[in-house]
């Protein structure tokens, strides 16, 4: 609350208020953040500590923020500043399933693959509305998010200026696997979030290298 009020001038509560369950940017990420950073410290209130985070979309701020890459305010402002960004576009997001061979052919922008069902792909589906409603009409089995956003598409490319990135800490050792890079990362690239911005997020091969590193 304190850091939200004197370097934003936001009330948490109203604006928990006011917005939640709207999903609309640039507040949306904030609560998203400010919640799973409050879970985080329960667990570690009941002495959990993580071997190694992982964060789908949003959620990579805050396993950033676990991993130490980040101190409580910067990963605050990081996430508002991103919030902005992302309330440039407006859009639909979509999720179904699809064959692995048929991934590679849906004509609209891949914002993420979450999880594998079988012989299916669980995949999250970004774009402008009228692309997306064609393309819903057509595929019935895709089901409409309330986010009116369409994150992780190409086009944030050009409102990414708008995003003064700090330079990230170099971490607490906790093992931190990257949706960008769906890889174990001990430090972030000055990239890593305009990265994170414009390409799909690979949940399903963040998860493998987590399953092949415990193994």
């Amino acid at each position: 609350q304190a850091i939200l009020s004197s370097n934003l001038e936001l009330d948490l509560e109203a604006i928990w208020a006011n917005e939640i369950g709207k999903h609309r940017c640039p507040i949306s990420p904030l609560l998203t953040v400010v919640s799973q950073i409050c879970l985080s410290d329960i667990w570690k209130q009941w002495g959990y500590k993580p071997d190694v985070v992982i964060g789908h979309s949003i959620g990579e701020l805050t396993a950033a923020f676990q991993a130490g890459f980040y101190s409580l305010e910067d990963i605050l402002m990081l996430t508002y500043q991103i919030g902005q960004a992302a309330a440039s576009l407006n859009g639909l997001m979509l999720h179904g399933s699809v064959s692995s061979h048929e991934i590679d052919r849906i004509p609209v922008n891949r914002s993420s693959m979450n999880f594998i069902d079988g012989e299916k792909k669980h995949v999250t589906l970004s774009g402008y509305s009228e692309e997306m409603e064609v393309f819903r009409a057509e595929n019935p089995g895709f089901t409409k998010m309330r986010i009116p956003h369409p994150w992780h598409h190409p086009d944030y490319a050009a409102h990414i200026e708008k995003i003064k990135f700090s330079e990230p800490n170099i971490g607490n050792g906790t093992k931190f696997v990257s949706g960008v890079t769906a890889d174990f990362e001990s430090r972030l690239e000055p990239d890593h979030w305009r990265k994170w911005l414009v390409k799909p997020v690979d949940f399903i091969s963040s998860m493998q290298s987590i399953e092949k590193e415990f193994k």
